[in-house]
């Protein structure tokens, strides 16, 4: 009777070392997998923030472009407008209007 419960003992102990084994192995191999897993996603989020900053870069320099456009297309109307202040400014005997404007251009560019 003590010999069948030894055995059935050991029988256990044995299947418990065995269960025990498995399961380190499964750890093992689990950590493995997550480690690469999280390589691979650390990788990922560095390539998506650099794509990030490209893109803000080629959009501020589109949005640059865009503007430097819109500069050219209104430069007839600048130039203009300069032309014909001068031209006012130019039939003022007085000379009032252009210490006025140099004083309102003052306070603009100051």
């Amino acid at each position: 009777m003590l010999q069948l419960r030894g055995d059935e003992m050991e029988r256990r102990w044995q299947s418990l070392r065995q269960r025990t084994s498995d399961l380190r192995n499964r750890l093992e191999h689990n950590a493995d997998y997550w480690n690469a897993l999280l390589l691979s996603l650390r990788e990922l989020t560095e390539w998506v923030i650099r794509k990030d900053t490209e893109l803000g870069l080629a959009a501020r320099q589109d949005d640059h472009r865009a503007f430097r456009q819109q500069l050219e297309d209104k430069r007839p109307l600048v130039e203009t407008s300069l032309r014909s202040a001068r031209q006012f400014v130019a039939g003022d005997p007085s000379g009032e209007l252009a210490r006025n404007l140099r004083r309102g251009v003052g306070k603009v560019v100051g």
